[in-house]
């Protein structure tokens, strides 16, 4: 979908990779769903200081950024590639399979998924399992403690 240079941070060696699940979904839906300043704050923050390299992995909600300059000001800047998938399994999978392709498991030490949304039927966690499940352990995948949280019964 959309490839950038990725200047200062791409002379690191072995970086850690920071996936956003579904950015768009941190506007309108967020909220909607019970999501806070005091939630979204830490998120976009962690977002806009990564370090290393920031994949998107962008859904149907991915234009509701351009009517939101807070989340949009964090993830606009900080990405570096995206990928399209809704929240379909099928479609998740295949965002993990293309970005592993473009960032593979031993060019990066490390990948933290955050986005939206963690919980049993969470995209950001299915994208976290399959990362997992694809790199069999030979690089550390976390799931950020500043993810999105689905409400429960969600």
């Amino acid at each position: 979908m959309k490839r950038k240079a990725h200047t200062a941070r791409a002379a690191q060696v072995r970086p850690a990779l920071l996936v956003v699940v579904h950015p768009g979904s941190l506007c309108g839906s967020f909220w909607f769903n019970g999501g806070t300043a005091a939630v979204l704050r830490p998120l976009l923050r962690e977002i806009a200081k990564w370090p290393g390299p920031v994949v998107g992995i962008a859904n149907a909600l991915h234009d509701e950024l351009d009517g939101d300059d807070e989340v949009a000001g964090a993830y606009r800047p900080a990405v570096c590639e995206e990928f399209e998938a809704d929240g379909f399994t099928d479609e998740l999978r295949a965002a993990v399979i293309r970005l592993l392709e473009a960032f593979p498991a031993e060019t990066v030490r490390a990948i933290k998924v955050t986005g939206a949304w963690v919980g049993e039927d969470g995209c950001a966690s299915f994208v976290a399992e399959e990362l997992r499940r694809r790199v069999g352990g030979s690089v550390s995948v976390e799931i950020s403690e500043f993810a999105a949280r689905q409400a429960a019964g969600a």
